[in-house]
């Protein structure tokens, strides 16, 4: 990117800014045949929910983000895209570590995505997005990833004994003899519930869960009747605290 000239970034873009993107996305669709103006529906319905972004360059938008919250502590990112003429001068690396901090500001702690068009994939690759578990959910369509924004708690190789969360990758019926597939040792602020670091992990809602501690089981069940501390689902498990031991029904 160079040097002396303005760049700024709106999480409230107004209509002006809109029109300029509208103008822009037509120019190219005419001449190409590609790109998202096909999907401005979508990126009209994001202006008015306030889920846009623009990015502009001596107050003239060259590029725009849309995305939403799904869950609690998520992100997903639908399109984000810098006007052709304005690529590969630093301005998309730039946006996008924009946009995780905004995130952040918003305790996102995780954002995932479709590759579309298929292209788009290395980009993302390339900065650290990596592939949801193998998956029919996640297989479908257009390739799907995700990226971790904070420190998280990081997965052990085996069980010990000591408290842990262990994770299939399948529901409870099918997982009987099987080995957890995610194991992490949990570990707690002082005094507290509270996690030192989080636990994230894609994940889907019927899949097995246990808590245990010290080689004895508190509870194994389905991650959507697993219990309420504070716990987020969606494509995603993510785990900051644990409930009380006495406030749990053995």
């Amino acid at each position: 990117m160079k040097k002396n000239i303005s760049v700024d970034i709106s999480f409230r873009p107004n209509q002006k800014q809109l029109d300029i993107i509208e103008s822009w996305l037509i120019e190219e669709y005419n001449k190409t045949n590609q790109g998202f103006y096909c999907n401005w529906n979508v990126i009209l319905n994001a202006f008015e929910s306030k889920e846009m972004s623009v990015l502009s360059l001596d107050k003239i938008p060259i590029g725009f983000a849309i995305w939403y919250f799904p869950s609690n502590y998520t992100a997903r990112i639908d399109i984000i895209q810098i006007k052709s003429t304005f690529q590969k001068q630093g301005f998309g690396k730039f946006f996008i570590e924009q946009l995780f901090k905004f995130f952040l500001s918003h305790d996102i702690l995780v954002v995932h995505l479709e590759c579309a068009p298929d292209s788009s994939e290395r980009y993302w690759r390339n900065i650290k997005f990596i592939d949801f578990p193998d998956n029919d959910r996640w297989q479908y369509g257009n390739k799907k990833l995700y990226r971790i924004l904070v420190p998280h708690l990081k997965q052990i190789k085996s069980k010990k004994k000591t408290e842990q969360i262990e994770l299939w990758d399948d529901e409870p019926y099918r997982t009987d003899n099987a080995s957890p597939t995610w194991i992490w040792e949990l570990k707690y602020i002082k005094n507290t519930t509270k996690l030192i670091q989080p636990i994230i992990c894609p994940c889907l809602s019927d899949w097995k869960i246990r808590w245990e501690q010290n080689e004895s089981v508190i509870i194994e069940d389905k991650v959507k009747r697993f219990v309420k501390g504070d716990i987020c689902m969606g494509n995603f498990l993510i785990i900051k605290k644990m409930p009380k031991l006495e406030n749990v029904k053995q």
